[in-house]
C-alpha cells in the first residue's frame, strides 16, 4: 500500500511539473479522495480535468506499464472467459493474454492492489498489468454483455472510416499474422 501511495504522488508531482495540475488542483483531489474514500487515480479521473488518455500516458510514465489500446485489441473469447463477467466488471479489468501460470490483465488501476492480490488468488495465475482507460474497459464489458465482439463493436464505432485507412490505422504495414500482437504503445 505503501509503494501505491508514493507512485500516486509521483503521478502528482508529475502533474504538476508538467503544468497539468495545480497545487490548488491537488489540494481539492485529495480533499475529494478523503470524502469518496476513492484512490488518487480514479479521482483524478472523476475530476476530468484532463483526458483519459492524457492521465494514462502520465501513470504509463510513472509506473513503467505499457498502454494497450483495448478498442482496437482482438481478445480471444477462450483468454476473456478466464474471468466470470461479472469478475471483469467489479475489478474493471479484462484478461488479453496468458501464457502458462501468467495472466496479463488490461487495467486502468494497476495500483490497485487489493484487487490484483484477489484476481491472483481467483485465477491462481501471477498477474501482469497493461494500461488502459476505464472508459475503453467499461466499452469492451458493455460489448461483451451485448453478446457482441470487440470487433463488431469496433466495425460500428469506426464506420464512417473508409476500410483502407481502418486497417492502416489499426495495422500499419503489417500482415494479417501480425493482427494478433498486441498493439502496446509506449509514451
Amino acid at each position: 500500500a505503501m509503494q501505491a501511495l508514493e507512485t500516486y504522488d509521483r503521478l502528482a508531482e508529475l502533474l504538476i511539473h508538467e503544468g497539468r495540475l495545480s497545487e490548488k488542483d491537488r489540494e481539492t483531489l485529495i480533499q475529494n479522495q478523503n470524502k469518496s474514500g476513492k484512490n488518487f487515480i480514479d479521482a483524478l479521473y472523476d475530476t476530468k480535468l484532463l483526458e483519459e488518455t492524457e492521465i494514462l500516458g502520465f501513470l504509463s510514465e510513472v509506473t513503467q506499464l505499457p498502454i494497450l489500446r483495448l478498442d482496437a485489441y482482438k481478445v480471444e473469447k477462450s483468454i476473456f472467459q478466464i474471468l466470470a463477467y461479472k469478475v471483469s466488471k467489479q475489478y474493471a479489468v479484462v484478461p488479453i493474454a496468458k501464457v502458462v501460470a501468467v495472466l496479463t490483465l488490461a487495467t486502468a488501476k494497476p495500483l490497485d492492489l487489493i484487487a490484483l492480490d484477489d484476481l491472483k488468488e481467483i485465477t491462481r495465475c501471477e498477474i501482469r498489468c497493461v494500461l488502459t482507460t476505464p472508459g475503453e474497459i467499461q466499452s469492451f464489458l458493455a460489448a461483451q454483455s451485448n453478446g457482441a465482439s470487440s470487433l463488431q463493436q469496433q466495425a460500428l464505432r469506426e464506420a464512417a472510416v473508409p476500410s483502407a485507412d481502418l486497417s492502416a490505422r489499426i495495422a500499419p504495414n503489417s500482415t494479417e499474422d501480425k493482427l494478433d500482437e498486441a498493439p502496446v504503445i509506449r509514451m
